[in-house]
């Protein structure tokens, strides 16, 4: 998992290797086809390593693929029509484009 930019608070998305539907997840993560209602860097996380495994226990998860921000739990939903995730937090109304997409260390930038 990487540090967030600027020391925003990024959404977690925890998926597994094992998990099928995450496979789609991780896919549109890595392409930036994603809209989340808050504005945050995005974590992806492999619950299959060490420190994913960890980060489960801390944040209490029950399976994957899930997704957390400022400790509360986030809708993960493909709208197969657009082709995109949408990212679904507790207490937030509109979805907005334009988050951080992170894994394994590596910024991935800021979608256009």
């Amino acid at each position: 998992m990487t540090e967030p930019t600027d020391g925003q608070e990024p959404i977690k998305v925890f998926t597994a290797e094992h998990c099928v539907p995450c496979h789609e997840i991780v896919d549109l993560l890595k392409q930036k086809r994603f809209a989340s209602d808050v504005v945050a860097p995005v974590d992806l996380v492999d619950i299959e390593t060490e420190e994913g495994f960890a980060s489960v226990k801390e944040e209490e998860l029950e399976g994957v693929p899930s997704a957390t921000y400022k400790g509360k739990t986030c809708k993960l939903e493909v709208d197969e029509e657009m082709g995109i995730l949408l990212i679904s937090c507790e207490g937030e109304e509109e979805l907005k484009e334009g988050a951080t997409a992170t894994e394994e260390g590596e910024e991935e930038g800021t979608p256009t």
